[in-house]
């Protein structure tokens, strides 16, 4: 995962059915293979914790893009999820920063012999909020 500080340490993202948590750094004690941020995604396929290399983080021009995988199904075609999370600035415990984004679940075709395209997507908007919270070392 990259270091741009994204401005808050926790951010909570709410939709259709959709809740997301996301930790730039991990809460708790640092556990072997779990270095960097932690995501929480619970929505209609199921609820899923990631963790560090589990994330994978870029950096871009729309701001900072969270890919995580939802479903590994090569025959059938998988799922993943990519949240847009923009820098927050003037967050404090006291005042967090609320927020519109996306979310954007992406199928894999799988193996199907029809005509068709290899992904397809369903953009999901977003409330965010950044927050500055106290975490457990």
């Amino acid at each position: 995962m990259g270091d741009q500080d994204l401005g808050a340490n926790k951010f909570t993202f709410t939709g259709d059915r959709t809740t997301v948590t996301f930790f730039p750094v991990a809460p708790g004690p640092l556990q072997v293979g779990h270095e960097g941020g932690e995501l929480i995604y619970q929505g209609l396929e199921g609820d899923h914790t990631f963790r560090g290399k589990e994330i994978t983080r870029l950096d871009s021009d729309l701001g900072t893009l969270l890919t995580v995988v939802l479903q590994i199904n090569t025959d059938a075609g998988g799922h993943n999820f990519t949240l847009l999370v923009p820098e927050a600035f003037g967050v404090t415990r006291q005042k967090p920063v609320t927020f519109g984004t996306l979310g954007i679940k992406t199928t894999t075709r799988g193996f199907i012999a029809t005509p068709g395209v290899g992904l397809t997507y369903d953009v999901l908007p977003l409330v965010g909020q950044a927050e500055d919270v106290i975490l457990p070392l």
